[in-house]
């Protein structure tokens, strides 16, 4: 059982692009208002089974390298993201992959997290009863909200603001290549359902896609049509959206500078 609280962690890996800000494993860990930013590859790489990430601020991350996140778990069980956020500034073209459980993790949860200018806020691999609730996700163009080769994942009660949203997800139909011409690896996650449960969640966007995935590949696109609170709006009413300070983040981090942080980068 470890404990890291209010720590600041930035401007690392200037001889190693690999160099993350905190990396863990094992079980029953905390990593709390914590502030971690001016990274190459992932700020948090790894918690371990039954720990917590919350009220951390992270923000220019995944500076250098691609497979990594703002918070970042490969087999989790029963760990738990809240109250976090993640930034980046408004012209950011790095996909962020910003809230990740990868492969194995199951029976997590993401919980009132922020994240702005990530492009794809959350990033689930090869992973099984995962949930995603009451977050607030914002994004200038696309924002991308990945479930590949998942099962049994849950979204309720967030908040989506893009010009386009698009949920890559598969759906546990039969898949155009048969299960025994893939690795065995592959195999296990041949029947993939993805997305099982959508609901009370807000989407300000222009349009809605639903991409369905035959393992990496997009299969085809469709309009995603949930029964739910979609709200088709102007540029001007989400970028009034993306700029309102989202108060509730104000004790992330250990500076009490979550405002200056999310001024920067929302108006830059």
């Amino acid at each position: 059982y470890i404990q890291l609280k209010r720590c600041g962690i930035h401007d690392l890996g200037k001889l190693y692009f690999g160099a993350v800000g905190i990396i863990g494993a094992g079980e029953n860990n905390l990593v709390s208002h914590c502030e971690l930013y001016n990274i190459p590859y992932a700020a948090i790489n790894g918690l371990g089974k039954n720990s917590l990430a919350e009220y951390n601020l992270i923000y220019n991350f995944k500076l250098e390298l691609k497979d990594g996140g703002a918070i970042y778990c490969y087999g989790g069980d029963s760990t738990l993201y809240r109250n976090n956020a993640a930034l980046f500034r408004k012209s950011n073209t790095i996909v962020g992959w910003t809230y990740y459980f990868d492969e194995l993790s199951r029976n997590c949860l993401m919980e009132n997290n922020l994240a702005v200018n990530s492009l794809a806020p959350v990033h689930n691999h090869m992973a099984n009863g995962i949930t995603v609730r009451n977050n607030l996700f914002i994004d200038q163009g696309k924002q991308t909200i990945n479930s590949i080769l998942c099962s049994n994942v849950h979204f309720t009660g967030n908040t989506f603001v893009a010009d386009t949203i698009v949920f890559a997800t598969p759906t546990g139909e039969p898949l155009s290549k048969d299960k025994a011409s893939y690795n065995f690896v592959f195999q296990k996650f041949y029947d993939a359902n993805g997305i099982v449960e959508f609901k009370e969640n807000k989407l300000y966007c222009d349009k809605i896609v639903k991409d369905i995935l035959h393992m990496y590949e997009t299969n085809r696109h469709e309009n995603f049509d949930p029964i739910d609170n979609v709200h088709i709006t102007g540029k001007n009413e989400r970028e009034s959206l993306r700029t309102k300070l989202p108060e509730a983040y104000m004790q992330n981090g250990y500076r009490n500078n979550f405002k200056e942080v999310f001024t920067k980068m929302t108006m830059n």
